[in-house]
């Protein structure tokens, strides 16, 4: 029986070969070139694992700001709601004139106003009215 040189056994059978000191006699010596595949695999590895931890990070920043974006949308159709409903009231001659009696006291010629206190307080506005009536009053008197 012939036995098949490799390059690797140099005609010499495991147990023929020196081995250093540290390396057990069932231990595969393993080459440069095989080193630098496994070097290679390695650092693919970690660059994959970096590039896809880098990507769940970006991806969880980027949901975060799709969030805020839809609060934001959110917000934005009840103010245009809001804006809507005025600017159809705005429309109305009604309201207007509420409004205007309300907040302005404007009233038609001829028309009698009232001033009435609200629970014990005075309206706003009304207080320089309130006075300069009294003191009318107070002089008829």
């Amino acid at each position: 029986m012939t036995r098949k040189l490799s390059r690797y056994s140099l005609g010499k059978r495991r147990e023929e070969r020196s081995m250093p000191p540290n390396e057990f006699p069932g231990k595969k010596h393993r080459t440069i070139r095989e080193k630098l595949i496994l070097a290679g695999a390695a650092s693919a590895i970690i660059y994959c694992a970096v590039s896809l931890g880098r990507t769940i990070y970006q991806t969880g920043a980027y949901e975060d700001k799709l969030q805020q974006a839809k609060t934001a949308k959110d917000v934005a159709i009840v103010q245009h709601r809001e804006v809507a409903r005025e600017h159809e009231q705005l429309q109305d001659p009604d309201y207007l004139t509420g409004v205007a009696r309300r907040d302005y006291r404007y009233s038609k010629p001829g028309e009698i106003v009232f001033i009435l206190k609200d629970e014990g307080k005075q309206i706003k506005g009304f207080e320089q009215a309130n006075s300069e009536e009294e003191a009318a009053q107070s002089e008829e008197e």
